[in-house]
């Protein structure tokens, strides 16, 4: 599984989603590239990850992930 932030104005969540997703006893990885939102998602299916969890503006307000599989 991997984490997507849209912006790096969104990575310190990304990392706290991380921190409770390894707590749970996932294995999670963080998308920290300065490649486009299309290209990381593309790259969710290159690398054979599952699920890839997008986070922006309205998820970290929320407090929630917008899962793609």
């Amino acid at each position: 599984m991997s984490v997507i932030p849209i912006s790096d104005k969104h990575i310190e969540f990304s990392k706290k989603v991380i921190q409770r997703m390894r707590y749970e006893g996932f294995c999670v990885s963080l998308d920290e590239s300065n490649m486009t939102l299309n290209k990381k998602i593309r790259n969710l299916g290159l690398m054979h990850y599952n699920y890839g969890l997008v986070i922006g503006d309205e998820e970290m307000a929320n407090n929630m992930v917008d899962v793609r599989n």
